[in-house]
């Protein structure tokens, strides 16, 4: 896999910006809670070794639904050495208390989360997460995707669960 620098897509060098600000001139401190940012062709074939490389413990929980996780297509057989437990919604929409409380149940078994999806999957897990300390991975899908896809191959769109 080739990757290229930030400066190459116009976007924003996400580790040097942190350095930048370690010594600041304000004299405040200065902290992220992001440890690494990955955009790149291809990554969901590589989201283990992005996991393995930030410290991530091996017990796993992978949430997402059926829709995103098709979308994500590879992300599972990329967790090689990693004790995967998953979530997996038909679909899931709007997330409430109980989706955060269900995330926290599986703590018992799961010392981090991989949230595979978008906004209505990424929040419960973020939210269980800092209630509890755990470790959380965000891998962010794009539903139009198989729309794009469906377009190009002049077929109607298949999402499932919705």
């Amino acid at each position: 896999m080739q990757k290229k620098a930030a400066e190459e897509y116009g976007m924003l060098d996400f580790h040097k910006l942190i350095a930048e600000y370690r010594n600041c001139p304000c004299g405040q401190t200065h902290e992220c809670a992001i440890d690494d940012i990955v955009i790149e062709s291809g990554a969901v074939h590589h989201v283990g070794e992005v996991l393995a490389r930030n410290g991530f413990p091996r017990r796993l929980l992978v949430v997402a639904d059926k829709t995103t996780l098709a979308a994500a297509d590879g992300i599972l057989e990329s967790l090689t050495g990693f004790d995967v437990t998953r979530k997996v919604y038909d679909t899931l929409r709007v997330a409430t208390m109980d989706d955060v409380r269900a995330v926290e149940g599986y703590f018992d078994r799961c010392d981090a989360v991989l949230a595979v999806g978008t906004g209505s999957i990424h929040d419960p897990c973020r939210f269980a997460c800092a209630r509890c300390d755990k470790k959380l991975a965000l891998f962010a899908t794009d539903d139009h995707a198989e729309a794009r896809r469906a377009r190009a191959e002049g077929r109607p769109p298949r999402f499932e669960g919705r």
